[in-house]
């Protein structure tokens, strides 16, 4: 027990932040936090509200003024997804870390860093090695100590659990639709989508369809039938352009759909 009580802003530690230190306290450490602010969408979630690249830094801002960090550089990765580590925006962290000019990384979220446990788990620990710890708002965590460090990791792997689970749902869902013959996504060039199933809109363009299938099972490339129907004058499906080996990739769709 300490002879005198410990101010709030205090810790047992005997740190006291926003003030002169009192004798047997020094300032706190986040007053000399030199923070790097990280951000991230995936494509699917650029449109969803509070998960932009401008909230997510306006946040992280709000944080560092709050605790009274430096923002050294916030660093942005747009539409890029957090499963892979490969990305523009982890490259340039990792370089402000490796020269030593920041101490702290902060997120909104953990799944903004990665969505991988594995990743996240050597992401920490690589970040610790280097003594740069990992602050996430949402989750009210830092990596600073030992705690901070075991919380992160443990929600780290339930949130990869629930997007495995996610994802057994969704792809059970998606075998059942096949399974009950109706189409997922986009109709073909020449059908339209009745209840779930095909039907065909535009005969003389699946037939021509099925003539392009016809040619590629004779030999002829994608780019050789697109020579064929500009030299002979057939219409795009857009009615303007000419034709190119990705259209016929895409008229081909029409003759697997005729087939099936």
């Amino acid at each position: 027990l300490h002879s005198s009580p410990v101010p709030l802003s205090c810790t047992a530690k005997g740190t006291v932040y926003g003030t002169k230190p009192i004798k047997g306290y020094t300032m706190n450490a986040t007053a000399s936090r030199r923070i790097a602010i990280y951000s991230r969408v995936s494509t699917d979630e650029q449109a969803a509200e509070g998960v932009s690249l401008d909230a997510q830094e306006s946040r992280c801002r709000m944080w560092a003024d709050l605790h009274g960090a430096t923002v050294v550089e916030s660093i942005t990765d747009a539409g890029v997804s957090g499963k892979t580590m490969r990305r523009d925006g982890i490259d340039r962290l990792w370089s402000l870390v490796n020269a030593g000019e920041v101490n702290t990384v902060v997120v909104t979220e953990l799944s903004r860093l990665t969505r991988s446990a594995r990743d996240f788990a050597n992401v920490v620990a690589d970040l610790t090695a280097a003594d740069v710890s990992v602050v996430s708002i949402d989750n009210g965590l830092d990596t600073s100590d030992m705690c901070g460090r075991l919380v992160a990791g443990i929600l780290s792997y339930v949130n990869a659990f629930e997007r495995e689970q996610i994802g057994q749902r969704t792809r059970a869902a998606l075998a059942q639709v096949k399974a009950e013959g109706r189409h997922i996504g986009r109709p073909p060039v020449g059908f339209t989508s009745e209840g779930g199933k095909l039907v065909v809109s535009d005969p003389a363009r699946v037939a021509l369809a099925q003539r392009a299938a016809t040619m590629h099972a004779d030999g002829s490339s994608y780019r050789t039938i697109a020579e064929t129907f500009n030299a002979e004058g057939i219409a795009t499906g857009s009615g303007s352009g000419s034709w190119h080996a990705p259209a016929i990739g895409r008229l081909m769709r029409a003759a697997i759909a005729a087939a099936a």
